[in-house]
């Protein structure tokens, strides 16, 4: 929602992340042998997925050494579903980036407010401190506002919300204009 190029790393549409294995210390990222392969990990297309299977799963070899790349401990767990079955749920990461994604991509006066519209910053403000760590803005362009609210927090934020203006046209983690559960997002025009 942000001016700019949206850039979405591969695997982050289905919420896989990089993660280094036990015993290593991603702030001494300069000593640890080939560091890069841990955020670049196979996509995960099916639920235990093989090299070869009918999903298009990989698997490679970091050049000119013989450490394979596989998913990590994390993203093989049941806590990252597959993208296949993303891609099925409207309620999964995957729908729900691909509906923001979406709304900025949009030939609409929404889709030309988010890319070229004047950005500035609003104030979301209710009974402190239940709005620290809130980033909140509008775009603005030919009298077409879209707002859009962030919660950073891991708490959520109930009550005592004033700035929010206008009809919810997507939202995160289940935020309306009344409610901003933990690490959640609401767009507003």
């Amino acid at each position: 929602m942000m001016p700019g190029l949206t850039w979405i790393y591969y695997g982050d549409e289905i919420g896989m992340t990089g993660n280094f294995p036990a015993g290593y210390n991603p702030a001494d990222v300069a000593n640890i042998p080939y560091a890069d392969l841990w955020y670049r990990q196979p996509m995960k297309w099916v639920a235990n997925g093989q090299k070869g299977d009918d999903a298009g799963t990989t698997d490679y070899y970091v050049t000119g050494s013989s450490m394979r790349v596989v998913q990590d401990d994390m993203n093989k767990s049941s806590a990252v579903k597959p993208a296949l079955e993303q891609m099925n749920d409207p309620n999964s990461e995957y729908s729900i980036l691909k509906k923001f994604v979406d709304l900025k991509a949009g030939s609409d006066d929404v889709g030309k407010t988010l890319r070229i519209g004047k950005i500035e910053s609003i104030y979301v403000y209710g009974t402190a401190p239940y709005c620290d760590n809130i980033l909140s803005f509008k775009r603005t362009l030919n009298g077409v506002t879209v707002t859009v609210v962030v919660n950073f927090n891991n708490y959520n934020i109930n009550s005592g919300l004033y700035g929010m203006q206008g009809e919810v046209i997507a939202s995160y983690n289940g935020a309306t204009k009344s409610s901003l559960p933990p690490y959640s997002v609401v767009v507003l025009k």
